[in-house]
């Protein structure tokens, strides 16, 4: 379940045509730009009742755009250490003694077209994340040291989260999808997401998006984009597929054969969405002012749930950005 919480979605238009006054704002950064980004990041964990996660963190960060080429930025990105952060937990004091790696820093490479990011160095990267652990873990040992077993414990599933999944990257991300969403100020726009799929399902095509704007008329105008899933449809849909495919072989197959293929379908065919009840939302809201280009405020709200008689888990994770 808490893989699932790291994927994120986009889509594509839906319906009758385009309307006159779709607008997608393109990106247009400047050398020298310099945005000072505060993060507030609500996560919670249940699982049949008991509350596994219930946390609320706050992160800075800077983004400093030094050069400009005709395909791509390249900037500097900082990022206050989450594996600090977490060694508050055990040592309160433990921030005002490092004289280093109270942050990450990285070097980025974002697309102008593509609209995504990407570490100039990964090395580099992973080194600076790996040296402050170290750094850490020795502090802890040093002024805590009856609490190092589950402190080393904790940051180092932190480390490798970071690491795996390239975690400084999710915030310019989210940054660069601002400029993906098309919206009306007059119209709501329905839109079918042909990539959003949280659970990672076979053939899922069943996410449906819908943006509008609020405030449309002042200077500071907020663009709201939902993402609702028909894990019914889909269940259907796979369902006719294995009733199709199991008709054809009937046709000329003895009644032995049939029942293998009939095990070997309910096989290949059952997955989460087969097995469980399933349920997920996706909401941006994107502040934006007529005359910056940069958003000034970005709000991500994701829930996924997974619920049958044996199992009721469900995961929130909520991502405040405000951008000066």
């Amino acid at each position: 379940m808490r893989k699932l919480l790291l994927v994120f979605i986009l889509g594509s238009l839906l319906s009758c045509g385009r309307s006159s006054t779709d607008f997608s704002p393109k990106i247009n950064w400047k050398v020298g730009e310099t945005k000072n980004l505060t993060i507030s990041v609500y996560a919670k964990e249940i699982h049949n009742s008991k509350i596994l996660k219930d946390s609320t963190f706050t992160l800075h960060a800077s983004i400093v755009v030094n050069e400009v080429k005709n395909d791509s930025y390249f900037v500097d990105f900082e990022l206050k250490n989450p594996l600090v952060l977490l060694a508050k937990n055990y040592d309160k004091k433990i921030e005002s003694k490092l004289k280093d790696f109270k942050t990450i820093k990285a070097k980025l490479k974002l697309g102008k077209q593509s609209l995504e990011s990407c570490l100039v160095s990964e090395v580099q990267y992973t080194s600076s994340i790996v040296a402050s652990k170290k750094v850490i873990i020795e502090m802890l040992n040093i002024n805590t040291p009856e609490k190092l077993a589950e402190a080393e414990k904790a940051i180092s599933s932190t480390e490798e989260e970071l690491i795996k999944t390239k975690m400084i990257l999710q915030i310019p991300d989210l940054l660069l999808k601002s400029y993906t969403i098309n919206y009306s100020v007059q119209d709501t726009i329905t839109t079918i997401d042909t990539t959003a799929n949280p659970f990672d399902l076979e053939q899922f095509k069943q996410a449906t998006r819908k943006t509008y704007v609020q405030n449309g008329k002042n200077e500071t105008f907020t663009v709201v984009s939902e993402t609702k899933y028909d894990f019914g449809a889909y269940k259907k849909q796979i369902e006719n597929l294995k009733n199709k495919m199991l008709t054809e072989v009937a046709k000329d197959s003895t009644e032995k054969q049939v029942a293998q293929t009939t095990n070997l379908a309910d096989a290949y065919f059952t997955n989460l969405a087969m097995v469980y009840d399933l349920d997920a939302s996706d909401k941006i809201e994107i502040a934006r002012s007529k005359s910056d280009n940069w958003p000034k405020h970005i709000v991500r709200y994701s829930m996924l749930s997974m619920e049958n008689s044996d199992l009721n888990s469900k995961a929130i994770v909520k991502i405040n950005i405000n951008i000066e």
